[in-house]
Parts: structure tokens; C-alpha cells; sequence
């Protein structure tokens, strides 16, 4: 049996689907359609809601310290959320940069 939400039609739920796949947060998700829990919905419609990553130390430590990308950066080419790099850096023993501009980037 397909999910039919209570707060919004097919073509809304198939808009949804869309939105999200090409990257809208679940918070803007929540605000464009009104709903105040979009991981209920997420999981009704069989998209997926926390996605655990496994990443090894060498490649973690190379993207970040080596290659200086940001969290944001790893967090998009892992497909997971910003806090999760973070708590993958932390676990991993490996500092956090200061905030602010990148050295050797041009404001």
C-alpha cells in the first residue's frame, strides 16, 4: 500500500519527492509545504532518513586537512549532513579549523 498523506495531495507529495532528491534541507522542505515533521513523511514514502556513513580516517583526513575542504564540502560528496562530518572529525581525533575564511581563497 502507497503512502497517502493527510496535508498533501499526490502531486504535492511527488513535488516533495522531487525537492528533496535534488537537495532541498528538510528544513526548507518543512517550511515550502507546511509540514512540522518531514522525517515521518520521509519515511512513509520510502526516502531515506538518516543515512549512517562509514569513512575511513585516511580519507576523512585527506579531504579535510589535506585537500582544506569544508564540512559542508565532505557532508555533499558523502550524501549526509554537515553534523555528521563533524562528529566523524571528533571521533576520529582530527581538530576543527577555525571559522572563516579558507587560507590561499580570495574574498
Amino acid at each position: 500500500m502507497r503512502y497517502r498523506s493527510r496535508f498533501l495531495t499526490e502531486d504535492q507529495t511527488q513535488d516533495l519527492i522531487s525537492d528533496l532528491e535534488s537537495g532541498l534541507s528538510n528544513k526548507e522542505a518543512e517550511a515550502r509545504y507546511g509540514i512540522s515533521s518531514i522525517s515521518y513523511v520521509k519515511s512513509k514514502i520510502g526516502l531515506i532518513v538518516n543515512r549512517q556513513i562509514k569513512v575511513d580516517w585516511s580519507e576523512l583526513h585527506s579531504l579535510y586537512v589535506e585537500q582544506k575542504k569544508t564540512a559542508k564540502e565532505i557532508a555533499f560528496l558523502f550524501g549526509c549532513s554537515q553534523c555528521a562530518v563533524l562528529k566523524h572529525l571528533k571521533s576520529q581525533g582530527i581538530p576543527r579549523r577555525k571559522k572563516g575564511p579558507r587560507k590561499g581563497t580570495s574574498v
